[in-house]
């Protein structure tokens, strides 16, 4: 990765959402300090070692929900995911792989409203309800979440940003408004390192009929990436 030093009072990672190939990446600034990225299915976790000290940001990804029936497991892992104890609710660990680091964002990287067989009967109403109770914090538009009306799509946003229930990030879709947010900062478990979440949609020739999100326009991802940077 190349590694740049971030103005912030704790080191700053950025780790981009990009779908539509369900592509999780984590691109970290953390000066000269070294990255060590280790990645499941599920669970990608970034370690900054700092001074000889191994910290890590636990990040939780899941992507294309079609299906509603295996998020009640899903939400079973999350809910063993963090400290057993008092004394580890702000670990961020000293030693390997860690089931006491509670993650810090848990997220869904598009697709989650279509395709589905419920979603075309209720528009998505269905997946937002369950989506809000599995303890994901913050989803990003997939190309398929433009099979709605981009009414329809704004109100089922709305639903997941409720009581500040799931934050929506949209970093390069043009006109979404109030609906979604740019970026936003999550920490790890002790505070120490803070990560930048940003939510990229594709702009894959082809992705579109158009070329556009719902006439909306799409930003290029690897510029809007790198100006996030700088």
């Amino acid at each position: 990765l190349r590694i740049a030093t971030a103005a912030s009072r704790a080191p700053l990672s950025l780790s981009a959402a990009i779908h539509h190939r369900a592509i999780s990446t984590c691109a970290c600034a953390c000066g000269q300090k070294n990255i060590h990225i280790r990645a499941s299915s599920t669970d990608a976790t970034s370690s900054a070692s700092m001074t000889g000290e191994l910290i890590t940001v636990r990040i939780v990804s899941i992507n294309d929900v079609y299906d509603l029936t295996k998020l009640p497991r899903f939400a079973t892992l999350i809910r063993s995911l963090g400290p057993k104890s008092p004394d580890t609710r702000n670990a961020c660990t000293n030693g390997e792989y860690d089931d006491t680091i509670r993650p810090s964002a848990i997220t869904l990287n598009g697709d989650f409203l279509s395709p589905s067989a419920l979603s075309s009967i209720d528009n998505g109403r269905g997946h937002v309800s369950v989506l809000r109770a599995t303890g994901i914090t913050h989803a990003s538009l997939g190309n398929h979440e433009a099979d709605l009306k981009l009414s329809v799509l704004k109100e089922r946003l709305g639903e997941l940003r409720r009581r500040g229930r799931i934050v929506v990030l949209n970093s390069n879709v043009s006109g979404m408004g109030r609906h979604s947010r740019e970026l936003d900062i999550v920490s790890s478990s002790c505070g120490r390192i803070n990560v930048g979440l940003l939510g990229l949609l594709s702009d894959e020739a082809g992705m579109f009929r158009d070329g556009t999100f719902r006439g909306l326009q799409i930003s290029d991802v690897k510029k809007k990436y790198q100006m996030m940077m700088e």
